[in-house]
């Protein structure tokens, strides 16, 4: 829920690498999330390709409430946020009101908040062979995956930027670690904390 706010006045969002971020970063993913679901239907795949006045619509009930530094930039990292929110809840929809149940009656199990001819569209383009091929495909690559971690071996950005030694003193004191992009992200951030202090 948003807090109060005078008449014409607008939040302001700071948007970072398709992060909002600020006191009302959150609030601001909320309200695309009910724009997204105002101007798109259920099957858009990629927002960058709506039409230019889709995307003004867009863009103008953001703006009624909130203000960002408005770059193409900026504009290309919301329209990729909302993508992956708008998969995001796609897929969330198909796995709580279709997988596992007969077409016939995922086509009535309608969600709340979606329009019954959009889901009944939805549903039929979910039970084409092509779709089903894809899913199958996906599902084989979760299961090879998890079989791939299970034996030991993992996937990463093998670089010596992303080596670490095991901490001195220790039985892990010559052991070699390989760590993934995001912990690497954190431990530059504390390390580069640790150098404003010093």
């Amino acid at each position: 829920m948003k807090s109060r706010i005078e008449p014409g006045h607008k939040w302001n969002v700071r948007v970072i690498g398709r992060y909002n971020v600020g006191e009302q970063g959150t609030n601001f993913i909320s309200h695309m999330g009910i724009v997204i679901r105002l101007h798109c239907k259920i099957w858009q795949q990629n927002f960058a390709k709506l039409s230019e006045e889709t995307k003004n619509i867009i863009f103008r009930d953001l703006e009624m409430w909130y203000r960002w530094d408005q770059t193409l930039q900026t504009d290309k990292e919301i329209l990729q946020h909302m993508t992956t929110m708008h998969k995001s809840w796609s897929g969330m929809l198909k796995s709580k009101h279709y997988k596992g149940k007969a077409f016939e009656d995922a086509i009535t199990s309608v969600p709340a908040g979606v329009d019954p001819s959009d889901w009944q569209t939805m549903c039929e383009k979910w039970n084409t062979e092509e779709e089903q091929d894809i899913a199958e495909h996906n599902r084989q690559n979760r299961t090879h995956q998890s079989m791939t971690y299970r034996q030991g071996f993992v996937h990463g950005d093998v670089k010596p930027e992303n080596f670490l030694l095991g901490q001195p003193g220790t039985l892990d004191e010559k052991k070699l670690f390989l760590i993934d992009g995001a912990l690497k992200v954190v431990m530059d951030i504390i390390s580069s904390k640790l150098c404003a202090i010093a």
